[in-house]
């Protein structure tokens, strides 16, 4: 009789084991995220498994052991611990090395969204019906009597990857100053084996990219925005401002 005990407490501590693996945050993503998830950080593991959070009843059950889920309102509150750490608009200034009060033409204009549309860019639908993607933008442009002032800075929150720059245009030089919206297609896993990782479906979609468009000979920056009254305002403003230096 102890001897069957043996064999059957071996059986279950290995069954344990087995499960315990199995419900690792990890082996619970595609296949094909998986090793970016391993060479995370705790924070943007939060964020892959958000992205690609199922809510099957075995992802349920494993969210019981897993406390590294967050919810939407919790990704939007690491969004905004992420811009609260910079001041953007103190960074775009030491850029151009220049005082807010040099920037006389063209009162300093924030524009910020998350991009959808780019290569390998996590994304999904909340809960509350918003569209969140792990890439997001935060520009500022000011503008003196000569020149109009760019600054963008795009941060990831799933991987150590940002990218910074500042330009600077002569009013003379500018083509066009845009705002567009457009439907872009996007697309990411839907669906998964749990068992082997592989990619069972696909969801895509249709959003609507507001952008704003700065063209200058031969290139154009582009910008995401969120698209509200104060946002077209400034966007009015840019380009009247425009209008008035090309006449000059």
């Amino acid at each position: 009789m102890n001897e069957y005990n043996i064999i059957f407490a071996i059986i279950a501590i290995f069954m344990l084991g087995m499960f315990i693996y199995r419900i690792q945050p990890v082996n619970l993503l595609p296949q094909s995220i998986r090793a970016a998830y391993m060479s995370g950080t705790v924070e943007q593991k939060q964020v892959i498994r958000y992205f690609f959070k199922q809510r099957t009843t075995f992802d349920i059950f494993c969210d019981i052991f897993n406390k590294r889920m967050i919810s939407d309102r919790s990704y939007d509150v690491l969004i905004q611990n992420y811009l609260n750490k910079i001041d953007f608009k103190k960074r775009a200034l030491d850029k151009f090395g220049m005082d807010e009060e040099e920037f006389i033409e063209v009162t300093p204009i924030k524009f910020e969204n998350y991009i959808f549309n780019g290569e390998k860019i996590l994304w999904k639908g909340g809960n509350d019906g918003k569209g969140r993607s792990s890439t997001y933008q935060i520009s500022w442009l000011f503008g003196t009597s000569e020149k109009l002032y760019f600054y963008s800075y795009i941060f990831y929150t799933d991987k150590n990857l940002k990218n910074e720059t500042a330009e600077e245009f002569f009013w003379k030089d500018i083509v066009k100053i845009s705002d567009s919206n457009s439907l872009v297609e996007i697309h990411r896993i839907a669906s998964w084996d749990y068992r082997t990782g592989k990619t069972i479906s696909e969801e895509k979609r249709s959003i609507d990219i507001h952008q704003l468009t700065i063209v200058v000979p031969g290139d154009q920056i582009e910008c995401v925005i969120d698209e509200n009254n104060d946002t077209k305002r400034a966007i009015r403003g840019l380009k009247t401002k425009l209008e008035e230096k090309k006449k000059t």
